[in-house]
C-alpha cells in the first residue's frame, strides 16, 4: 500500500498570502524570483501610509503627515512613472548614490526612487536619517503585492505598525478597506477616510461603515479627511496644502503610536 504523507495544517494568514502571491504573478512561467535583500533597520520613528485602493490620496496624505510633524521626511516608494509627489518640492536636491531623488519643502525632505521599478522589492533601502524626525513611508504599491513579496517594504508592513490606511467613503472603497484591514489586522492601522463628514454620508454608506467599524473594532481609529477640489484636479505641487487636510493629518498623528516599532536611537 502506498503511504500518503500527512500535510501540515494551513492557517488563514498563509492562505491569504498564497492567494495574493498568485495574484501578483509569482508562479507564472518566466517569473524571476529575486533573492531577499539585506534587512533594513530604521534609525528614526517610521509611519507607513498605505492606500486600500488606488486614488485615495495616500501620497498627498503622507506629505500632510510629514508637514504636520514639522521636522520629517517622506519616502515615496512609487516608480517614477507613478509618482504623486514629483512636483511637491520647492527645491530639488538632486540624485544621491543610493538611487533616490531628493527634494525639500520647508522642513520636510522628500525622497523618491530615481529609476523605474519592476515591483516593490526593487525599491532601494532608505538612506539613514540625518535627524531623529519622523519618517513617513508612502508605500505606493498594492497591499497584497507587497505582502506576497519580499524586501524591506514587506518587512515594514509585516511589523507591528504604526500604519495609516487610506480609503474613499464609497461602497467599493469600503470593500477594499475591509480586505486591507484583514491583511493588516496585526498592525491595528488608523484609517483615513476620504470624503464628507460621517453625518453627511448617504445612509447606505454610513450603514456599511458602521458594520465595518464593528467587525474590525475601529472605534477611535477613523479620521475623516475632507476632499479638496484643487488637489483632485491639479494634484500636489509646491503650493501649501489645504488647512482641512493638515488638521486631519494632525489628528491622525495623535492617534498613531509612533513608539510601537523598534528603532535605533
Amino acid at each position: 500500500m502506498t503511504s500518503v504523507a500527512r500535510s501540515r495544517p494551513v492557517g488563514v494568514d498563509e492562505l491569504r498570502r498564497a492567494y495574493w502571491a498568485v495574484q501578483a504573478g509569482t508562479f507564472r512561467r518566466g517569473h524571476r524570483v529575486r533573492r531577499p535583500t539585506p534587512g533594513w533597520t530604521p534609525s528614526a520613528p517610521v509611519l507607513a501610509v498605505v492606500g486600500a485602493c488606488a486614488g485615495t490620496g495616500a501620497s498627498t496624505l503622507a506629505l500632510a503627515l510629514a508637514t504636520a510633524a514639522e521636522t520629517a521626511r517622506v519616502v515615496e516608494c512609487a516608480s517614477p512613472t507613478a509618482a504623486g509627489l514629483s512636483a511637491a518640492a520647492t527645491a530639488e536636491l538632486g540624485r544621491d548614490p543610493d538611487g533616490w531623488v531628493r527634494g525639500a519643502r520647508d522642513a520636510v525632505l522628500i525622497e523618491r526612487p530615481a529609476d523605474v521599478l519592476g515591483g516593490p522589492h526593487e525599491v532601494p533601502h532608505p538612506r539613514p536619517s540625518e535627524h531623529n524626525g519622523l519618517m513617513v513611508v508612502d508605500v505606493a504599491w498594492e497591499l497584497g503585492t507587497v505582502l506576497a513579496g519580499h524586501g524591506w517594504l514587506t518587512d515594514l508592513l509585516e511589523g507591528p505598525g504604526p500604519v495609516v490606511l487610506t480609503a474613499p467613503a464609497t461602497v467599493p472603497g469600503l470593500r477594499r478597506l475591509d480586505a486591507a484591514l484583514g491583511l493588516l489586522a496585526h498592525a491595528r492601522p488608523v484609517v483615513a477616510l476620504l470624503g464628507p463628514r460621517r453625518r453627511a454620508l448617504p445612509r447606505h454608506i454610513a450603514s456599511a461603515l458602521a458594520a465595518l467599524s464593528r467587525s474590525h473594532d475601529l472605534a477611535g481609529r477613523v479620521v475623516e479627511v475632507p476632499a479638496d477640489t484643487r488637489l483632485r484636479t491639479c494634484g500636489v505641487d509646491s503650493t501649501p496644502l489645504p488647512q482641512g487636510l493638515l488638521r486631519a493629518a494632525t489628528e491622525l498623528l495623535a492617534l498613531t503610536d509612533l513608539n510601537r516599532r523598534d528603532h535605533a536611537s
